[in-house]
């Protein structure tokens, strides 16, 4: 019984044995801890977390410790699984080269774990035959140790039969035939539990060879394929030999085809990158047009800038009525000398630009600055525009405007402009003269009429001719001055603007 217990000891081992390998972290040439395989697969969780938050950094930093442990530990399984997830990670973070990257690895490390998982599984079928051998052999031994103790129960009943043996040599030779049976029972029971062990593997062995035939079904249905085609072959190859002539004048008018087809698609690709160029060449001319037109309307009024586009110049045209307007800052030229030549400039480009914004939305047309002064006017070069009370809102937003900037230079003690405003109504010429550097202006008695009505004009008023202020006689509050003396035009009706009525 002892040597019984034994035997089935012996074999437990040799099952266990065989589990114990496959309980191994799968894939390893050396065996890994589980110490190890629980830190690569938290680390791995670990970056998942970070994931979900979207913070992608973050887990791909995690993810590469993880990768990096299990290259150390040579870990196959903690690789693939590391790759798997740098794949989706650098996916999701809007990088595809490097998602590409790592599922190009991934690919090969599962074609390494096959192979690893192959080569085992087929070091487990040789074991098995083996080990199947050494039962058949154990199963024929123990069927002639059994054939043997039958023929020694027969010689125990004919010496039962026999006088001249004694009893006790009988009960020996029972007692040996005994010893012999419970032999043959316990190396029954050896080889039904191998047999059992065998059985078990087998089963284990088929499930893998199944998952294994599962992944490489797409090479077996190929290979198959191959084989069918082949055996056509054996039996046709007369009709191949003529279907092959086929296909090869098919393939060679195929090859003209594409071909013919790759030529008329260079084709047109070369005429569509042309296309293209030209497409981006004109949108670069249109916008440097458009930025040179922009430039010339910032210097021209629209509609002689249009002329100017094209024809080539813009001719000279005589204005029945317009309204001039004139400003100009008292003792400019002492008060530049108690600054410095930038903040000067600076402060007259504020000024003039604050000029240019109302002259904009009171729909006037700048002429141009002359040193201090400021030129404007209502009524060209489109004469349906003219409106002496849009010169005159102009006027007294100017007024306005310098009050505001005289009480906050005073407030800081510096020095400051108080304005002159000069206007008069009548006619005038305008148009472009020279080749370089042209620019709009306008001429006649009107314009040196206005530049009068702002030289009598005292800081902070608005001087109005007598031609203006019949023209908005009913609009407005004024202070009648009486005839003025103007230089080189004698006599002048004056009138101050004090406020304009509401409409």
């Amino acid at each position: 019984m002892k040597r019984t217990n034994i035997n089935i000891l012996i074999l437990l081992i040799m099952f266990l044995v065989p589990m114990a390998s496959r309980a191994t972290v799968f894939g390893n040439i050396n065996t890994v801890t589980v110490e190890d395989s629980a830190k690569i697969n938290k680390l791995l969780n670990d970056a998942k977390a970070f994931e979900e938050k979207k913070d992608y950094q973050r887990a791909v930093e995690i993810v590469l410790s993880a990768m990096d442990l299990a290259e150390k530990v040579k870990y196959e399984y903690g690789k693939y699984k590391s790759y798997k997830a740098l794949e989706i990670l650098y996916r999701d973070a809007g990088k595809p080269m490097l998602s590409a990257k790592y599922k190009l690895k991934a690919i090969n490390s599962q074609a390494k774990l096959e192979e690893i998982n192959y080569d085992r599984d087929e070091k487990e079928r040789l074991e098995k035959i083996e080990k199947e051998k050494v039962i058949r052999q154990q199963q024929e031994q123990l069927q002639r140790e059994q054939e043997e103790l039958k023929k020694k129960m027969d010689e125990i009943v004919n010496l039962e039969n026999d006088k001249t043996i004694s009893k006790s040599e009988l009960e020996r030779r029972k007692l040996e035939i005994q010893r012999k049976q419970m032999e043959i029972e316990n190396k029954r029971q050896t080889i039904s539990i191998q047999a059992q062990t065998i059985n078990t593997a087998n089963t284990q062995l088929s499930l893998t060879m199944q998952e294994l035939a599962t992944q490489k079904l797409q090479a077996k249905v190929y290979e198959d394929s191959l084989q069918i085609t082949k055996k056509n072959e054996e039996l046709a190859n007369n009709e191949i030999e003529k279907q092959t002539l086929i296909n090869y004048l098919l393939i060679l008018g195929l090859s003209g085809l594409i071909i013919l087809a790759a030529f008329f698609y260079r084709m047109y690709t070369v005429k569509k990158g042309i296309q293209d160029l030209l497409m981006q060449k004109n949108g670069e001319i249109e916008t440097e047009k458009k930025r040179s037109d922009d430039l010339l309307l910032n210097i021209l009024p629209q509609e002689v800038a249009e002329e100017l586009k094209r024809t080539g110049k813009y001719e000279s045209r005589y204005f029945d009525k317009v309204t001039v307007m004139f400003t100009d800052f008292k003792d400019f030229t002492k008060i530049s000398e108690q600054v410095t030549p930038k903040k000067l400039v600076e402060d007259i480009d504020f000024i003039f630009r604050a000029f240019d914004d109302i002259m904009e939305r009171n729909e006037l047309e700048k002429i141009k600055t002359i040193g201090d002064a400021y030129l404007c006017v209502s009524g060209l070069p489109d004469t349906t525009t003219h409106n002496p009370m849009n010169v005159l809102k102009a006027a007294t937003e100017i007024q306005d405007f310098i009050k505001e900037l005289i009480e906050e230079k005073r407030k800081e003690n510096q020095p400051f402009f108080d304005i002159r405003i000069g206007i008069h109504t009548g006619p005038l010429v305008a148009g472009i003269v020279g080749a370089k550097k042209f620019a709009f202006d306008i001429w006649g008695d009107t314009v040196n009429t206005a530049a009068r009505m702002e030289q009598n004009c005292e800081p902070g008023k608005i001087n109005l001719s007598g031609s203006t202020f019949k023209e908005v006689l009913t609009k407005v509050e004024y202070t009648y001055r009486g005839k003025v003396e103007a230089k080189n035009k004698g006599e002048i009706d004056m009138y101050y603007l004090n406020r304009i009525f509401e409409l």
